[in-house]
């Protein structure tokens, strides 16, 4: 019986995570017709350090040992640049992409 509420539980679970990531992608795409990329990944970040620090704050994290200011470091500001970096080129690049794609296509819709 225990081990039966546990699979339910997790089925529940993964629900409600497929449910909120559909509805962040579309809050993305609506968010994304007035805003750069850049400014929505940056909300879409704030977001899940919001539901993450309510998560660790509900349950404290239990860590003995460890660097952990090496792990901020690492955590927050190299991924911090590198999600910077990949944001940059996508939007840099897209268009230009996007423009000669369509150039080479358009004489199927004339």
């Amino acid at each position: 019986m225990e081990k039966n509420n546990q699979i339910n539980n997790g089925v529940k679970y993964m629900l409600i995570a497929s449910f909120t990531f559909a509805l962040m992608g579309a809050f993305a795409k609506l968010a994304s017709e007035s805003m750069s990329s850049l400014e929505v990944v940056f909300f879409r970040n704030i977001a899940g350090v919001i539901l993450v620090g309510y998560a660790v704050y509900k349950t404290p994290l239990k860590q003995v040992g460890g660097k952990p200011f090496l792990l901020f470091f690492h955590q927050f500001f190299l991924q911090k640049l590198h999600f910077q970096q990949l944001f940059h080129q996508i939007d840099r690049y897209f268009e230009e992409y996007s423009l000669s794609f369509f150039s080479r296509i358009s004489y199927f819709f004339h």
